[in-house]
């Protein structure tokens, strides 16, 4: 796997995988896919981005790129009385 490498093409899955390819390129261990990472590969395999590749996605890990931000208004809290 490279980071040139579709996301698309990779069959790319938040499993032990794609984890253990993260922890190598960032040096991060145990590593843990941020928000903003989760929401942008759901987005890009909704939209079939062919061009959207694994090495996008670490840079939105870095901060680097914006795909889609988690929308954090979305959350709702409920109170149990």
């Amino acid at each position: 796997m490279y980071k040139d490498t579709g996301l698309i093409e990779s069959g790319f899955t938040f499993g032990n995988r794609f984890r253990e390819f993260y922890a190598e390129q960032t040096g991060v261990r145990p590593f843990k896919f941020n928000v903003d990472m989760v929401a942008s590969a759901k987005a890009v395999k909704e939209n079939g981005d062919e061009s959207f590749t694994l090495g996008d996605l670490l840079d939105i890990y870095y901060g680097k790129r914006t795909y889609v931000k988690y929308d954090k208004s979305a959350l709702q809290y409920m109170m149990k009385d």
